[in-house]
């Protein structure tokens, strides 16, 4: 089995008959030429390893997609009957699935305080301080009393909703971290370095897809296989869409790879302290502070302060002029002559009506 690339297809369109169009008979004659020229390059079968990773990598992504749909649900529903609850517990944790599994609502919790207090206690854990476990207690027994006053108690049917919501929530969460378990057990000690970069799932997912940068021949190639180089999106004649990404490849990988970036830049350098963030933060500004007790002396000028810029910070910019408000009888320029050539007045706004005027009649005579 052989393979051609997408742009070399696409130039040969216009070079073998000279029409730029491309259609299904044509586009299998391209290829034939292609082949028969010595273009194309040998495309062989994913190996054992590479369809090992992509299934676990499609395993963890079903799972994690039941997953978020659950949240989802379990988002409206409570956003319907405990709306105050999401202020207190995280969608995405395990306390909230199974206080509504044992308890099915607001209604519930306020009946038996002591029983769902003792439950967060257990599943928390440490991570759920006393504070916040009274602070959902008194707002069960608030909605609770909001929804007697108004007449909208939840009906049985609705509390097993409840219930088989959470129920599934949980369970789903639990089979996405096995999943995910059993994905990092799979990731190639070679490639230990890409998943301390990337994490493990996009890791796993990069070998198992066949988008493995080790293998690539340049930046540029790993680029184009996962869809992130620009490309021109129009009809020939005009463009219609403007520069964008191809979106070649898998959109879910291009997804795990954002997420990577985006925490790489939020993650603190330097250890993930404090005061490292803030060293790297005025590094890219450009100017180190110096810090210095009482009255100092700065290399501009005196002053008081207790920081101090080095010689390599960046100037101030200079602040703009404002521009001059305009009239709107003046609102009109006239133009000028000056060497033979029609210019605009330097002076804005103008003098006055009658002067412009005067210019006006000698540029016309």
């Amino acid at each position: 089995m052989f393979r051609a690339g997408a742009k070399r297809s696409h130039d040969a369109a216009e070079v073998f008959d000279g029409v730029h169009s491309m259609h299904d008979r044509k586009a299998a004659w391209v290829l034939t030429r292609l082949h028969e020229t010595g273009a194309t390059q040998p495309w062989g079968l994913a190996t054992e390893e590479q369809r090992t990773l992509r299934a676990l990598h499609d395993h963890w992504r079903l799972c994690e997609g039941e997953h978020m749909r659950y949240m989802g649900r379990i988002e409206g529903v409570m956003a319907r009957h405990w709306p105050g609850i999401a202020e207190f517990l995280k969608l995405s944790g395990l306390t909230l699935p199974c206080l509504l599994m044992e308890f099915g609502g607001p209604t519930g919790v306020a009946a038996t305080p002591e029983a769902a207090g003792a439950l967060m206690r257990r599943v928390g854990g440490s991570q759920l301080r006393e504070e916040k476990i009274e602070a959902v207690l008194r707002s069960a027994e608030a909605q609770a009393a909001r929804m007697a006053e108004q007449g909208v108690e939840l009906v049985p049917a609705e509390e097993a909703f409840i219930k088989r919501v959470a129920q599934g929530a949980q369970q789903s969460r639990n089979e996405a971290l096995k999943a995910r378990k059993e994905l990092e057990k799979h990731v190639p000690e070679p490639c230990e370095a890409l998943r301390q970069l990337v994490g493990p799932a996009l890791t796993v997912g990069l070998l198992g897809s066949g988008s493995d940068p080790r293998q690539m021949a340049s930046p540029r190639s790993f680029e184009k296989a996962l869809g992130l180089n620009l490309k021109v999106f129009s009809s020939g004649e005009r463009k219609v869409g403007g520069l964008h990404i191809s979106k070649r490849g898998d959109g879910q990988l291009r997804h795990l790879l954002f997420l990577a970036a985006e925490l790489r830049l939020r993650r603190p350098p330097n250890g993930g302290t404090r005061a490292g963030a803030l060293s790297h933060r005025r590094e890219r500004r450009g100017a180190r502070l110096v810090p210095t007790q009482g009255r100092t002396r700065s290399r501009q000028g005196e002053g008081q302060g207790h920081h101090r810029r080095d010689a390599q910070a960046r100037p101030r910019p200079l602040a703009r002029r404002p521009r001059p408000a305009i009239r709107s009888r003046e609102a009109v320029r006239h133009p000028t002559t000056q060497a033979g050539k029609a210019t605009w007045p330097l002076r804005w706004p103008p003098r006055s009506p009658s002067a412009e005027h005067g210019r006006l009649d000698e540029c016309v005579s």
